[in-house]
């Protein structure tokens, strides 16, 4: 065995591979916590990890500058890794969509240039205007703070047509 991590908050969804601050020395990140790939240390200790996304993005997606922030859900974070020792660094947010709660640990991040305007947007998977509300997928372009919103207005069980209920009916 390398190394065994410092015990996390929760359990992970997903884990990811970064060098948030360009120094040539790799993080692990699950949700919102990171990891020395090096020694196993936790260098950035949860804040609210049972409640964070479970696929966060590691991206530089504000500033150009080749440090790479935090994007987790519709919530953007800076990451300062402290002195890479046992819960030395921080997350910060720096950017969000006041409308966008977690639905449930599945949340999801993706980033890309969606809209092709030459900037990353964010699309997640989320609650809109309260934790664990109808499933909603935002779509959020980031430099123009415009975000556009789907959402299941079904709030019950859907159920295919020609598979049975516990009533017996079907949905067509």
């Amino acid at each position: 065995m390398l190394w065994k991590s410092t015990t996390l908050n929760t359990s992970p969804e997903q884990f990811g591979i970064a060098d948030f601050d360009g120094d040539g020395k790799i993080e692990i990140y699950c949700r919102d916590e990171v990891i020395d790939a090096h020694t196993g240390i936790r260098i950035v200790k949860g804040a609210n990890s049972t409640k964070a996304a479970g696929q966060p993005v590691a991206v530089d997606i504000l500033n150009n500058d080749d440090k790479l922030e935090l994007v987790s859900g519709c919530n953007i974070y800076s990451v300062n890794l402290g002195a890479r020792t046992l819960n030395s660094g921080s997350l910060t947010l720096v950017k969000n969509v006041p409308s966008f709660f977690n639905r449930k640990s599945h949340t999801s991040t993706s980033v890309a240039d969606y809209n092709l305007d030459g900037s990353l947007d964010v699309i997640a998977s989320g609650s809109d205007g309260s934790a664990d509300a109808n499933t909603t997928l935002f779509f959020w372009d980031v430099k123009n703070n415009v975000v556009k919103k789907y959402i299941d207005k079904i709030a019950s069980t859907v159920f295919i047509s020609g598979c049975s209920n516990t009533s017996g009916t079907y949905y067509k």
